[in-house]
Parts: C-alpha cells; sequence; structure tokens
C-alpha cells in the first residue's frame, strides 16, 4: 500500500529521537495521520505504520522530536493554520 510520497511501513521511525524537553502532550499522536504513534509511559513510540510525512516532528510544540540525519532544528509552521486544526483524532 503507498499513502502520500513513501511507502507504508517503518518509515522513518528508526531515525527520529525524542528528547528530554518532551511533556508527553501527546500532540504528536494527533497529528499524524496514520496513527502510528501511541504514548508509552509519557513518551511518544512510533510503531510501523509510518509515511514518513514529518507531521509529528514539525508539529512538536516542544521541538522534542529529531531526526538523527537533520542538518537544522529549525521547523516550519502554517501561520494561517491552527494547531487544532491539523489533529486526526
Amino acid at each position: 500500500m503507498k499513502n502520500y510520497e513513501f511507502s507504508t511501513g517503518a518509515g522513518i521511525t528508526e531515525k527520529l529521537t525524542v528528547s528530554a524537553s518532551c511533556t508527553g502532550c501527546g500532540f504528536c499522536t494527533r497529528v499524524c495521520p496514520m496513527k502510528n504513534i501511541e504514548l508509552t509511559e509519557g513518551k511518544p513510540h512510533f510503531n510501523s505504520n509510518c509515511v514518513s510525512c514529518g507531521a509529528c516532528l514539525q508539529n512538536c510544540p516542544l521541538n522534542a522530536i529529531h531526526h538523527r540525519d537533520e542538518k537544522s532544528a529549525a521547523r516550519y509552521r502554517n501561520p494561517h493554520i491552527k494547531p487544532e486544526e491539523l489533529t486526526y483524532r
């Protein structure tokens, strides 16, 4: 099955890290279009239904999710879209 630009599967999950600044707010679980993230012991756990869209990484309110190969920790948020409009759950 193919969704978005990447095949459904592990995607980038093996390259994602969660920093100590994560508070377990769960916003990443709500913005994931594949419902691939669940909170385990207050931290995001990435399952194997990822399409590498980067929604969790780009929208973490504390910038706590990172890609191991990222060149910058800068994130983009469209100023015309409210965070609650992004949630899939």
